[in-house]
């Protein structure tokens, strides 16, 4: 439990880092322009253009499931009395 709530508190200080979320954010960007530009014939440049979007939006999704599991983690459970 612990290892989970550690997780947790190093991803949510990678959430509140300005720099990272900046990054993120360019990487959706630039995946968002290439896929406006991709020539619609060429399957591979509309695959790469996908992949690199989806990758980013995977790397936040991630960050914030384990900021999640771990604030469970940390939840006391409730008592029957």
């Amino acid at each position: 439990m612990a290892d989970r709530v550690a997780q947790a508190i190093a991803a949510q200080q990678l959430l509140d880092n300005e720099t990272f979320l900046a990054l993120l954010a360019k990487i959706e960007a630039d995946a968002v322009d290439a896929l406006a530009a991709a020539d619609v014939s060429n399957p591979a440049s509309l695959i790469r253009a996908t992949a690199d979007l989806q990758a980013a939006r995977r790397v936040r999704e991630a960050a914030e499931s384990i900021v999640t599991t771990g604030m469970a983690a940390q939840r006391v459970p409730p008592t029957v009395a």
